[in-house]
């Protein structure tokens, strides 16, 4: 009898992983620059923990297989196929940055909605998705009844970047790998970064250093663009930011 009820309560749990393994990413064709971004890493980063590339279309998909729908929510009818309606009545929380991650279970194949209320709420509901999701070579699974709705409580959530050797890290990074911690940092709702300039107390250079300092500084300033981060270089400028 025990293991009778033990084999039906592992049955019951199993069906309550939705599984995305050959899931479709649906967005629209008129995503912003960091829009397309967040797109990009929700799939590249899937991609390096299960082996799994995950296809994207711009119109919703017509098989079975679940979707990932990504989008602002001013654009719903254009990503969000027959849930549009249903979606826009939807509670969702007001406020800059903000998002909602939503599943449903049609007739037809699952659904996970992330839902942006600007372009950045865009970024971090796919951070956010990310961190949820259940990922390991061959599989990516997330609970059927994942639901989130949330908008920072801090207009500003920064981080200091330093290329320089007075660590033992950075000195030696290159844009790529300057690429990928800005990604982590997005995934856990950062939305600032402050750059120390190649003027300061530092050393001038480094036999680490895979590029001048200030063409690394350049490079780290058009990653942060191209995420819609806000870039700052040491100073009063994010003080500014912080006080408003």
């Amino acid at each position: 009898m025990f293991v009778l009820c033990l084999v039906s309560l592992i049955g019951i749990c199993r069906t309550l992983a939705l599984d995305l393994s050959k899931a479709v990413v649906c967005s629209p064709r008129t995503l912003s620059g960091p829009e397309k971004k967040a797109v990009t890493m929700l799939v590249e980063e899937v991609e390096k923990r299960t082996q799994i590339r995950w296809e994207r279309a711009s119109i919703w998909p017509s098989g079975s297989a679940a979707v990932v729908a990504v989008g602002v929510e001013s654009e719903l009818n254009s990503f969000a196929g027959e849930y549009a309606e249903e979606l826009s009545r939807d509670r969702k929380l007001e406020g800059r940055e903000g998002y909602r991650i939503r599943v449903k279970h049609g007739k037809g194949a699952s659904v996970v909605f992330v839902i942006g209320n600007d372009a950045r709420g865009v970024l971090f509901g796919v951070g956010h998705l990310l961190r949820s999701l259940r990922l390991k070579p061959g599989a990516v699974t997330l609970p059927d009844d994942f639901s989130v709705a949330t908008a920072p409580g801090y207009r500003l959530r920064g981080h200091q970047l330093g290329y320089r050797p007075k660590t033992n890290s950075y000195d030696a990074w290159d844009e790529a790998r300057w690429e990928q911690y800005v990604r982590d940092l997005v995934v856990f709702g950062c939305n600032a970064i402050e750059l120390i300039p190649p003027r300061s107390d530092d050393a001038a250079a480094s036999p680490h250093f895979p590029l001048p300092p200030m063409e690394m500084m350049i490079a780290m300033s058009r990653l942060a663009d191209e995420y819609g981060v806000c870039a700052q270089r040491v100073g009063r400028r994010v003080q500014k930011i912080a006080a408003r």
